[in-house]
């Protein structure tokens, strides 16, 4: 029988089956003093997991020191400026369409809002 699909065992296939599946280094005593860093500030054990590891990630695909990362993030002095410093770190990896913690609020003209119904 003819087709168009590609066989299962094409080269590009096996390729883009593990593509978002790339394994990141992790040294363990950076890990866990993230891991004890974040837990401090969150008190939260999956928390400073899921921070640890993305931190850990992030510093690895961008070649950062994560340890120079926790030392940026020690200058905080209350949870909120923490808070922002986060924010600011993730932001500054990300593309300008997807930033974290802001909202673009779209307002409707009050002409063409008058004409929709509730």
């Amino acid at each position: 029988m003819a087709t168009n699909l590609p066989d299962n065992s094409s080269s590009t296939q096996q390729f883009f089956n593990g593509y978002f599946n790339q394994s990141v280094p992790m040294d363990s005593q950076i890990y866990n003093q993230l891991y004890t860093f974040f837990f401090n500030k969150t008190a939260s054990a999956n928390t400073a997991a899921n921070l640890a590891q993305n931190v850990m990630i992030l510093t690895y695909n961008n070649n950062l020191d994560p340890l120079q990362i926790i030392k940026d993030f020690e200058k905080a002095a209350t949870q909120s400026e923490f808070k922002i410093l986060l924010i600011t770190f993730f932001n500054s990896l990300r593309g300008p369409t997807s930033k974290i913690g802001y909202s673009n609020n779209l307002f409707t003209n009050q002409w063409i809002q008058r004409n929709i119904l509730p």
